[in-house]
């Protein structure tokens, strides 16, 4: 009679061979992968707070980010990864990784990871870490309601004799209804989202003493494009969606 266990062990050591295969193939289209690995052994990474050499192959969420990684086809130099920027800012990006449970934001972690090896790695790492922290923060369907204003905003830019709050007017019933239909936010969600975001500095309530104005409107600032340039995201969004955010079940 066969042994419940061994099934089970069975099943369990099929599972882990082919997360393992993938990642191992992942690894073998990736000279930067590779280059890592060789560059930074086992103890080092696993000093560092990330995890073994081995942990890295078994684990699905580095997966996910070593596929993006691998697809950004990033030309980087030996001398490159071995800037302690490069190694700062690769462990921190690690470390997000491996606590985001969701695809979408993984693969979003290896574009701001890109985007800043592209740069040169002159971002100071500070800043680096600052959007790093940001983009932990939000959640996916937070940040695509920001596209979704922007796409708003983007189609109705400031006229002459305009302020912002005016300016609001001609489009925000429209996104609170793109916000329910496409993101399924209604209006005491969508007040509550927009209050969680004004915290991340990415979008601004607009206050003041204006007639007939009860609140609730705002605008986005200036560190949300930045945000988006360090994500390597056009701001010339279509349909509220960035081609790296894809919805999932």
């Amino acid at each position: 009679m066969t042994d419940p266990d061994d099934v089970a062990d069975g099943g369990l050591v099929e599972t882990v061979g082919q997360i393992a295969r993938k990642t191992i193939e992942a690894y073998q289209r990736s000279p930067v992968l590779r280059m890592l690995v060789k560059l930074f052994p086992p103890l080092t990474v696993a000093e560092a707070g990330i995890l073994s050499t081995y942990a890295w192959f078994q684990n699905r969420r580095l997966q996910v980010f070593a596929d993006e990684f691998t697809a950004l086809n990033l030309a980087v130099s030996e001398e490159d990864a071995k800037r302690r920027e490069f190694f700062d800012a690769y462990t921190s990006t690690a470390q997000h990784v491996l606590s985001e449970s969701r695809d979408a934001k993984i693969r979003l972690f290896a574009r701001l990871f890109g985007e800043f090896i592209k740069g040169g790695c002159t971002t100071p790492i500070d800043r680096y870490e600052e959007f790093l922290l940001t983009l932990d923060e939000i959640s996916e369907r937070e940040f695509k309601l920001l596209l979704l204003l922007g796409r708003h905003e983007a189609n109705h830019p400031m006229q002459q004799g305009d302020n912002r709050l005016s300016r609001t007017t001609r489009f925000w019933a429209d996104f609170v209804i793109g916000a329910q239909k496409e993101l399924g936010v209604d209006q005491d969600s969508l007040d509550a989202m927009l209050g969680r975001l004004a915290r991340t500095g990415m979008y601004q309530e607009i206050t003041g003493a204006y007639f007939d104005y009860g609140g609730g409107r705002g605008y986005l600032t200036s560190t949300f494009t930045e945000f988006l340039s360090a994500l390597g995201v056009s701001p010339e969004f279509e349909a509220g969606r960035s081609p790296i955010i894809d919805t999932e079940a």
